[in-house]
């Protein structure tokens, strides 16, 4: 692995950082939006959900395949400044629906990014890293997503929330230009790969790319799985309320908290996913799959004990520290799993339909869901209508394991008939 290969890796992780930043600064500012907006909480997972996932999903497939096709680091740079800009409108908002079109503008720009950089890296780095490169990328998650709540927590206290949205698009604009100077590390092709594609040709990649998961059972059931565990993790939008309106702490202290040991745990998720995962696939053909229905089998309860635990004892620090390594423990086994069940040349498209499924399936519909449920319940007259909303949820994961099974069942036929696709 070359110094290039690290710098590119560095860069990409730097932007995934400020990509979950934008999008996990709602979640943090929730009690402040929906009390300055009026918004219930369908009305505001509507907004987090739907509204950003449902465009994020869909320009992600079309995103996908262009990386396959163009300068992925100027692709990128060109979604950079849509979010950016977007970014600065969501602080201008002032009703649910200058807000949610905010969002999903927003989502249009973020979608370039993860198929271009995936790609990117799998160029990169030998087969043998893949699973570190891509962990190690996803602590964009890990740093961005606590980051968010420790803006909200300081800076937020200081400006308000409107100012800190303002902030975070001038400093992506700054980074859409640092974009410009990457070069794309594309393996060499042959001249046919070089000619311009027509937009049928978009087309025709996007309907290869979306048979694939019928061609290749493995690969559909690793799909399936994955937008099972992500719509389990919905609930996460409302937990800042959770902490505030149910545990009783102050939004402040529950923002910093969160911030905190969110960003150290879904880290240590991100670095250990990556290893253990190629560690596990060293073991056994289908390990990446078998250390998925591991950690299926010991977040699930982990959550169930995080909505029960003391709020000021080390368990309930403890497990928030678990879950959102949870956050992250999987990236390392997912993305390589789904590259070495695609053809190559479909490789940015299958990202592109994956990430489609688990923003728009997963994610979106979890939020969403949490969000009807727990406005459910508190109609009902519950005193804890957020903690019920969160296990029902969380548990919801439990529904993976058949899908890892039957991933697992086919997944040496599979990755052995893709890698002679031509």
């Amino acid at each position: 692995m070359s110094a290039r290969a690290w710098l590119v890796l560095a860069f990409l992780v730097s932007l995934n950082t400020l990509n979950f930043v934008d999008r996990t600064l709602p979640q943090a500012f929730i009690v402040d939006i929906t009390s300055d907006l009026q918004l219930s909480y369908t009305e505001f997972t509507l907004i987090v959900g739907p509204a950003f996932a449902i465009i994020y999903a869909l320009t992600g497939l079309f995103t996908g395949v262009l990386a396959d096709r163009v300068h992925r680091p100027r692709l990128i740079a060109l979604g950079v400044t849509i979010w950016s800009v977007m970014t600065m409108a969501t602080g201008l908002a002032r009703n649910w629906a200058q807000f949610a079109g905010a969002r999903a503008l927003v989502a249009v720009g973020e979608s370039t990014l993860s198929p271009s950089a995936l790609s990117m890296l799998s160029a990169s780095f030998p087969k043998a890293r893949h699973g570190v490169a891509t962990s190690l990328y996803y602590l964009g998650i890990s740093i961005g997503g606590g980051s968010a709540f420790l803006i909200a927590g300081t800076l937020g206290q200081q400006v308000g929330w409107r100012a800190c949205f303002i902030i975070l698009g001038g400093v992506g604009l700054v980074m859409a230009l640092l974009c410009l100077a990457v070069a794309d590390p594309r393996q060499k092709r042959s001249s046919d790969d070089r000619q311009p594609h027509k937009p049928a040709a978009l087309m025709t990649s996007i309907q290869e790319a979306l048979s694939a998961f019928t061609a290749y059972p493995a690969l559909g059931w690793i799909w399936l799985a994955a937008v099972i565990l992500t719509f389990s993790q919905g609930a996460s939008v409302l937990d800042q309320a959770w902490l505030v309106r149910e545990v009783g702490m102050a939004s402040a202290d529950a923002q910093i908290l969160v911030g905190l040991v969110f960003t150290s745990g879904s880290i240590t998720g991100s670095v250990l996913g990556g290893f253990l995962a190629d560690w596990f696939a060293g073991k056994w053909a289908a390990g990446r799959l078998y250390y998925l229905a591991l950690l299926v089998l010991l977040l699930a309860p982990a959550a169930v004990a995080l909505r029960f635990a003391e709020p000021s004892s080390i368990a309930f620090v403890a497990l928030l520290f678990f879950g959102s390594a949870g956050f992250t423990l999987g990236y390392g086994a997912i993305v390589p799993a789904i590259l070495d069940l695609a053809p190559e040349r479909l490789h940015g498209a299958v990202l592109g339909a994956t990430l489609l499924g688990m923003a728009l399936l997963g994610s979106a519909t979890g939020n969403v869901f949490s969000g009807v449920l727990a406005d459910t319940i508190l109609s009902l007259g519950w005193s804890t209508p957020l903690r019920a909303a969160g296990l029902t949820t969380n548990l919801l994961a439990l529904l993976a394991l058949p899908c890892l099974a039957l991933s697992a069942s086919t997944y040496l036929r599979d990755r052995r008939r893709a890698g002679e696709a031509l």
